[in-house]
């Protein structure tokens, strides 16, 4: 019995390394087919490496980067926010996903008000969670610290400005939500991209009413927050919600 439980260990390790290997010689078949030009290949390569178990941020980045040298911008954009999720705040990951952010939305004629929230609430949408995490705890420190010497100070009848403690309750109370929403959102909805124009409905078929007043374009972010059938129900980043054919979006997820 030992010795064949034994064997049963072996046969699973071989067949761990087998897997490591050809996940191996797929992301160097994907760095050769992209150094030499073939970039929808490489893409390809990537992804399949990624199934195969090769899954991290720097497989999807490159796939990404393959993708946007092919010319497939939403490809890219899927590809560069899988890597985001893996990695968030890497600075590479994140001029790429901006760039190609900034040129869809220059290519379907939009304003680029998504963009300026990332810019207006850079924390939330730059910094990892981990680190807001800890900065939440620094700031929550602070406030109470300002707090306690305002008292003191007050009680002793000294003028101390009101403004570090308004300050520092902002900055917690920022702070807090930006972790508090990431946590929730995490756990319950996972992110997406609508990979083609498409005009969602206010329910689960092509007979419901028009959900906006015109189309959604490709390249278009989103919260999964159901699932019934084969279509989507999906939360914009401004709040407004609407369904879409589940094979107009895809998900961020992984193999």
């Amino acid at each position: 019995m030992k010795r064949f439980f034994f064997l049963l260990i072996l046969m699973a390790l071989n067949g761990l390394l087998a897997a490591q290997s050809a996940g191996e010689d797929l992301l160097k078949s994907a760095e050769t087919a992209f150094r030499e030009e073939r970039y929808g290949e490489a893409a390809n390569l990537y992804q399949e490496a990624a199934v195969r178990g090769a899954v991290n941020s720097s497989v999807y980045y490159n796939q990404g980067n393959s993708w946007f040298m092919a010319g497939e911008l939403n490809l890219a954009h899927l590809s560069y926010l899988k890597a985001e999720a893996l990695k968030p705040g890497d600075g590479d990951i994140k001029r790429n996903l901006s760039y190609v952010r900034a040129l869809k939305a220059e290519e379907n004629g939009t304003d680029g008000k998504g963009e300026l929230l990332r810019v207006l609430f850079f924390w939330h949408f730059d910094l990892s969670q981990r680190l807001r995490s800890y900065l939440l705890l620094a700031v929550n420190l602070l406030f109470w610290l300002i707090l306690f010497l305002f008292l003191f100070l007050r009680r002793r009848k000294r003028k101390l400005p009101l403004w570090p403690v308004l300050l520092s309750a902002f900055l917690l109370i920022a702070m807090g939500s930006s972790v508090l929403i990431s946590r929730s959102r995490a756990a319950r909805y996972p992110r997406g991209l609508l990979m083609e124009e498409t005009s969602p409905r206010k329910g689960d078929g092509e007979s419901f009413d028009a959900a906006f007043n015109r189309p959604l374009p490709g390249g278009t972010e989103f919260q999964l927050r159901e699932i019934r059938s084969d279509w989507y129900k999906i939360r914009l980043n401004d709040g407004s919600e609407g369904w879409v054919k589940e094979e107009s979006a895809e998900l961020v997820t992984f193999p």
